[in-house]
């Protein structure tokens, strides 16, 4: 019967990896690749204690392994500059995490119950990753959808921006009513070495 409203803060992170571009025909390709991510998952919620309303935040700082598979359209032949857009999905496998929260807490004198003062419990500690729903915090496996445009110079240096949106519920307990969904955006800048990937025969 009760609701909670949550809400998520942006917060940056860090993914590097391997990707190869598989030529089809002139201007189709296919990308697949292995990349490390970190995971940045952020909330909080208000708390009303006596003196005002304060946030009770959680964190969560996820290492995980990604394998994306993009389908790419270029605007040109190899060894030129060219524009791409590509779309695709991913599925995501998640090693460690750690847990960080911050709950404010009021403390008060009981042989003076109008003095009090507010307070924050800090904590961290490893999560439980896997799919019991009472016994762990974050499902390992994931999965969703990718998008990217960008650029490519005739050497095969790339710049693009790119957004991941993930469709499974990472909630051992999740149901319906009780979803936690990933989704990142960024910039990337990578290389592609060789013919196949950008024209210059390294």
């Amino acid at each position: 019967g009760n609701t909670t409203t949550r809400s998520g803060d942006l917060k940056p992170s860090f993914r590097a990896g391997l990707i190869i571009d598989l030529l089809m025909i002139n201007s189709l390709s296919i990308q697949p690749g292995l990349f490390y991510s970190l995971n940045n998952l952020q909330e909080s919620s208000p708390v009303k204690l006596t003196d005002g309303v304060y946030d009770s935040k959680s964190r969560l700082t996820i290492h995980t392994v990604q394998l994306p598979v993009y389908l790419m359209y270029k605007t040109s032949l190899e060894g030129k500059g060219r524009f791409f857009i590509g779309a695709g999905g991913y599925l995501s496998y998640a090693l460690a995490g750690r847990h960080y929260s911050e709950i404010p807490i009021e403390i008060v004198d009981s042989t003076r119950p109008t003095n009090f003062k507010t307070e924050f419990l800090k904590s961290k500690r490893n999560i439980k990753l896997g799919n019991n729903k009472t016994l762990d915090d974050y499902k390992p496996i994931g999965y969703g959808l990718l998008g990217c445009v960008g650029y490519e110079t005739p050497i095969g240096l790339y710049v693009r921006g790119q957004f991941m949106k993930g469709l499974a519920n990472v909630r051992p307990n999740g149901n319906s009513n009780n979803i936690n969904t990933n989704w990142q955006f960024g910039i990337s800048v990578g290389l592609f070495f060789g013919d196949g990937g950008g024209g210059f025969d390294w």
